[in-house]
């Protein structure tokens, strides 16, 4: 009985450790799950937080950053500046309105009204430059048109003004800017020839002043006021220009056009002697009078053509070609005795010009500037080095200022209409306005100091583009301009030429004295006809198999016999120009049927008896080489030419 009770105790000493570590295991769980959602619901509470601040942090960026003046900031500063000029403090106003647009610049009563500070200082430049980035900030904003267009009056900028009128691309704008600017004078009778003394007249708004000047110089307000005086014009041509300012200080938009005065049986002076020796030529007339019926069927001068080259002594003027009505072409070359360029802006009928080493300068750009009408311009090697000036001719197609100093070309964009563009020989760095000028179809930029071509990746309408004697390394950005037909790379440090692969349109391309290593990205070119790859490493010229290369320069390569073998492959060549290479056995070329021209010059050629095979072989260029006397006589004996000299 005893060992039975003894038993029990036991299994009851047990029962009662179990439910006590039962107990206290539950115990130790409500803990452990009250401490769990004590740090959840404090994780919870923090997120909530955490959520909220960052949130309304990001609200206020936001704010801040799409309207400064939100919070006022920008207010604060304006209405100090307004205090200050109210007690006549201007400069303090200044100060204040400054820092109000360094912290929002674009809170537009800050702008207007320093625009007006500086203008009353005289702070012209700063007011320009205010009053143009307030355009470029609020396109919409009239008020800012009109300002600027009074602050260049006041400058007496009023082909910059005619310049800016004539280039708001927006036909809402333009309409509100002229709505509110006087209009321009009225003048009769209207432009054109007559045969006999003509009296012009102008008329202008109530309130208005005519400046006019008729040598075809920019009217300022330092120019001719219109008193009601007739202009009497009995003889010769005249180009009138006039503009009218009212009381505000803004002005019109320009009257600008031509007037001639001439009777066919009129004789006619000539003041340049060498102008006059070129016409006689030009009409069949060396001696006699001439009338002006004997020029007014002359359409274009030239003093570089044949029949007058051998006329002596240099033009000093070109006031008389003013007096051909009917003139469209003017070019004139090495003529460096002319000073005075003004004549020209007479000549409402010229549309292309060339005055190619002819001493133009900047001064003598600002006269061609008024030429609104031209279409064609070329003013190669003049030693220009500023062509801002030329802004204002909107309407040239076609711009060669090749040979020049040129470095900066931001004057272009204005110039939209531009389909080909030669500024090669500068020293152009920077060329992203191109970017603009989507009508391009021939852009040539050769030996500039161009590192990077990104900004030509858009113009679509490029066929001709030429790119030698640069510091470019990649030309990816040129991937998109599948259109092209004619690339020329030469003398740049490009390694890569992958992009050229989606150039399925190029006939002619030069890539030479590059670091080109592989043809392999030129095999799916079909209407490649023209390759100069000289001055490179490669020689996979096998992969070139589906071109269509008629025309093959691989000179200064290094290449041997085998690169030679794999050239063969090419069965379409007809002139192949391999001068100074490493070749000898040349006997691999007599598969070339179509071969006419061959340059093997600087090489060490054997076999050449071979390339009788070749049954339209014309001519065989082996000057600086050892050729034996067998080659050459077997040669000949074939009607071919060999040039050994």
């Amino acid at each position: 009985m005893k060992d039975t009770d003894k038993s029990n105790m036991k299994k009851e000493e047990k029962q009662k450790k179990i439910i006590s570590k039962a107990d206290k295991k539950n115990k130790e769980t409500k803990r452990s799950e009250k401490i769990k959602g004590h740090y959840a619901r404090t994780f919870y509470y923090s997120f909530l937080i955490s959520f909220m601040v960052f949130g309304l942090i990001a609200i206020f960026i936001f704010i801040y950053t799409q309207d400064k003046n939100f919070f006022g900031f920008s207010q604060r500063y304006y209405d100090r500046a307004v205090a200050y000029l109210e007690d006549g403090d201007v400069e303090a106003a200044q100060k204040e309105l400054e820092a109000c647009l360094n912290f929002d610049e674009t809170y537009t009563r800050a702008r207007t009204l320093l625009a007006d500070i500086y203008i009353q200082n005289e702070q012209y430049a700063q007011a320009e430059a205010l009053l143009s980035k307030s355009i470029e900030l609020s396109p919409r904003d009239v008020d800012a048109y009109l300002e600027y267009i009074r602050v260049l009056a006041i400058q007496n900028k009023f082909d910059s003004v005619f310049n800016f009128i004539n280039n708001i691309s927006s036909s809402y704008m333009l309409m509100q800017v002229t709505e509110k600017l006087p209009s321009t004078p009225v003048v009769t009778p209207s432009p054109g020839n007559y045969d006999s003394e003509i009296q012009i007249e102008m008329a202008a708004e109530d309130g208005c002043t005519i400046y006019y000047t008729t040598d075809g110089s920019v009217p300022s307000y330092n120019s001719n006021v219109y008193d009601g005086t007739p202009i009497v014009l009995s003889q010769n041509s005249m180009t009138v220009r006039a503009v009218s300012s009212n009381e505000d200080g803004y002005i019109s938009n320009e009257f600008n056009s031509s007037y001639s005065v001439y009777n066919s049986n009129t004789e006619y002076s000539f003041v340049d002697a060498k102008v006059e020796a070129i016409i006689r030529i030009m009409i069949n007339k060396p001696q006699g009078a001439i009338l002006y019926g004997d020029i007014e069927s002359i359409t274009s001068f030239s003093n570089i053509s044949n029949e007058v080259s051998s006329v002596e002594g240099q033009i000093k003027t070109l006031e008389d070609l003013s007096a051909i009505p009917n003139l469209t072409t003017v070019t004139i070359h090495d003529e460096t005795g002319i000073s005075d360029f003004s004549a020209l802006s007479n000549m409402r009928n010229v549309k292309n010009l060339d005055l190619t080493n002819c001493g133009v300068n900047s001064d003598a750009l600002n006269s061609l500037s008024s030429m609104t009408w031209l279409e064609n311009l070329t003013l190669d090697a003049n030693s220009l080095s500023d062509i801002s000036s030329l802004s204002s001719l909107v309407k040239l197609t076609a711009l060669s200022l090749r040979d020049n100093n040129i470095k900066d070309i931001s004057a272009l964009s204005s110039l939209s209409s531009l389909t080909e563009i030669d500024f090669s020989e500068n020293f152009i760095q920077d060329i992203s306005v191109l970017s603009g000028l989507s009508r391009l179809k021939t852009l040539n930029l050769s030996n500039n100091l161009i590192t990077t071509v990104s900004a030509l990746s858009e113009l679509s309408n490029l066929r001709d583009l030429r790119l030698s004697g640069n510091q470019i390394t990649s030309v990816e950005a040129l991937r998109s301009l599948t259109g092209l037909t004619t690339l020329d790379l030469s003398n740049n440090t490009i390694s890569n030429i992958s992009a050229l692969s989606s150039m399925r349109s190029l006939v002619n391309l030069d890539i030479s004295s590059n670091s080109v290593t592989s043809f392999e990205h030129l095999s799916g070119l079909s209407n490649l006809t023209t390759l100069n790859a000289s001055y490179n490493t490669a020689s996979n010229f096998d992969l070139l198999s589906g071109t269509n290369i008629k025309y093959l320069t691989a000179s200064n390569m290094g290449l041997t016999d085998d690169a030679l073998g794999r050239i063969a492959t090419l069965s379409n060549r007809q002139t192949l120009d391999m001068r100074n290479n490493q070749i000898v056995d040349v006997s691999s070329l007599a598969s070339l049927s179509r071969l006419t021209t061959l340059t093997i010059s600087g090489n060490y050629p054997k076999n050449l008896s071979s390339l009788t095979a070749c049954e339209r072989l014309d001519t065989v260029n082996c000057s600086n080489s050892t050729v034996s006397d067998s080659d050459i006589y077997a040669l000949r004996s074939h009607g071919i030419t060999v040039i050994t000299d």
